[in-house]
């Protein structure tokens, strides 16, 4: 067999769900959160015409089986097939090692996007929260007494908008902050 014959064989899907990539099923195709760029939502695309291609409406990113392995892991040619077992011979140490960091980089990333959209929930409802209750009082004394209960929430608002529209420095920056104050997700 042909070494493109052997990449036509490979089961793209499974290996992007070995590597903790989630597919959505949508008719003959999948799609799932790119793993090359910072996606919120699922922007890239599997599908099989004789093989299976995948391609990012995000960045660009596209290829086969081999191209996926190779920017995934930073592998070139001949170890991204050693990888998917297409041609003989082992890893060697330093491309398992290489390998490793690349899966536990991308588990880190999953980890903070789940931490960001959960946080994005939470201070809007405590903000939303925050002005229901201050539309209700009355009084100067309601507002006084209130006063300080409403201080914090122009912090969270800073907070929600740097996760929605902040550099990806800027959205770490809030979830070290949100760690070293006991938060927990």
């Amino acid at each position: 067999m042909i070494l493109q014959e052997k990449i036509s064989s490979i089961d793209l899907p499974a290996i992007l769900e070995s590597d903790g990539i989630e597919l959505i099923r949508s008719g003959n195709r999948f799609q799932f959160k790119c793993c090359f760029h910072d996606d919120q939502h699922p922007s890239g695309s599997l599908r099989n015409n004789g093989k299976w291609r995948f391609h990012c409406f995000g960045c660009g990113a596209s290829g086969d089986a081999i191209d996926f392995v190779m920017k995934l892991h930073g592998l070139n040619f001949r170890d991204a097939c050693r990888h998917l077992c297409i041609e003989s011979g082992p890893l060697s140490r330093a491309q398992k090692v290489k390998i490793k960091k690349n899966k536990q980089r991308y588990k880190i990333i999953e980890t903070f996007k789940r931490w960001e959209l959960a946080a994005i929930d939470d201070l809007r409802d405590t903000i939303s929260t925050a002005y229901k209750i201050a539309g209700r009082w009355k009084t100067i004394e309601d507002f006084e007494r209130g006063a300080m209960w409403l201080d914090p929430v122009a912090d969270l608002q800073g907070q929600l908008d740097t996760l929605m529209v902040g550099s990806e420095a800027d959205r770490v920056g809030v979830y070290r902050r949100w760690l070293e104050n006991g938060h927990k997700f």
